[in-house]
Parts: structure tokens; C-alpha cells; sequence
């Protein structure tokens, strides 16, 4: 990894897969879904209920479901860092050197809280010494299910296909939305932390 964080040609993929996720969620060509894009239009949020959300892991909004831990032990982990020295860098993982949204995320999952992450099976296995899973990953990650947006509550991940974040209640997140060289992570609102449609998914991965 070069000090200016990771190449944009690994970015550039999972923006593809998840584009390519969403298609086929929607029943869409993926030809037009990239041209809803490229029009500048957000992808509408993908119908996940049924056979699809059943492939992905994932159960109707229903608002139920076990978590790993305690949502709180989660939001906590992320509210640590909260005014710290710790500055937003894309492509970075780890409070040492920087983080982005997504590096955050993965940080105070499986580092701090011992929650396998995607890529990341085991425990407190993930150091941050490379990028680990983009926010397009924790959109369709089978760790977590689905639950509304009236249903999220401290420790429930607030999903979109270009960022994520930890919520901490249900109107507010700790997340890292930059830009570079700020002091990241913040606490903001839920609603209009990033662009495009929102996923609220709450974990039932489990670590040791």
C-alpha cells in the first residue's frame, strides 16, 4: 500500500460487484443500472425480502434476530474514538494511521469487538495493516440481517453502497464520512449521512 492509501482499481471493483448485486436484486439489466448512474440518478433501494434476501442471509424487516454481544458493546467501541487524533484517510484501516469509513467499521467490529468480519472469519484477527472490506461488502455482508429503518437502535450498521456506519440510537451513527485529514470518526444523523438508499442491517455473526 503506497502512503497515499490503496489503488482505486480494487474501489472501482466493489462499486462494480455491488451495481452488479443490486441488478440483480432488482431484476435489472446491469448495462442500465450503470446508466441510471452514469445519469446521475441514485439506484432506488433494492426489494430484499423473499427468495433474494434468503440467498444473501438476510430475513424480512422484521426487527428481530440475535445480535453478536450487545448493540451497546458495539456503539461504545465506536464512540471510543470520538474526539480523538485519529484523522480520515481512504484507504487506511487502523487509528494509528488513518481510517475511511469502511476501515473504521472493520476496526471497532473485529479489533475491538471480536466479530468476524467479511474476509476476517476469525476473532480479533483484523489489524488494519491492510484495507479489509469496502462498504459495498458490509451492503450484502450474510454477518448481519436486515431490519427496517423504524427497528435500528445502538449497534446496528447503517448501510449504503458507497459508506457505512455504527448507529449509536436511533436517529444518530458514529461513522467516518471525511474528507481527508479531518478528525474522523464523528457522530452525525442517520438520515442524510451519505447519498442514495439507506440498508439498516443488525449483526448475528458471532465471535469466540
Amino acid at each position: 500500500m503506497s502512503g497515499r492509501g490503496i489503488s482505486p482499481a480494487p474501489v472501482a471493483l466493489a462499486v462494480a460487484g455491488a451495481v452488479v448485486l443490486w441488478a440483480g436484486m432488482r431484476g435489472v439489466a446491469v448495462s442500465d443500472a450503470f446508466r441510471q448512474l452514469l445519469r446521475g440518478k441514485a439506484l432506488e433501494a433494492p426489494d430484499i425480502d423473499g427468495e433474494a434476501g434468503a440467498a444473501l442471509g438476510q430475513v424480512a424487516a422484521s426487527g428481530t434476530g440475535a445480535a453478536a454481544g450487545t448493540g451497546s458493546t458495539i456503539s461504545d467501541a465506536g464512540m471510543r474514538y470520538v474526539g480523538g487524533e485519529t484523522r480520515y484517510m481512504f484507504g487506511r484501516a487502523n487509528p494509528a494511521n488513518g481510517w475511511d469509513c469502511s476501515g473504521f467499521t472493520s476496526w471497532v467490529l473485529n479489533h475491538d469487538c471480536g466479530i468476524p468480519i467479511p474476509g476476517y472469519s476469525r476473532p480479533y484477527s483484523f489489524e488494519g495493516t491492510s484495507h479489509g472490506p469496502v462498504s459495498g461488502q458490509y451492503f450484502a455482508w450474510t454477518g448481519a440481517q436486515r431490519i427496517s429503518r423504524a427497528d435500528i437502535q445502538a449497534g446496528d450498521l447503517c448501510c449504503w453502497l458507497g459508506h457505512v456506519g455504527i448507529a449509536i440510537s436511533n436517529t444518530q451513527l458514529v461513522h467516518c464520512p471525511g474528507p481527508n485529514g479531518r478528525i474522523n470518526p464523528v457522530v452525525g444523523h442517520i438520515d442524510g449521512a451519505a447519498r442514495g438508499p439507506m440498508l439498516a442491517r443488525r449483526i448475528i455473526s458471532r465471535g469466540d
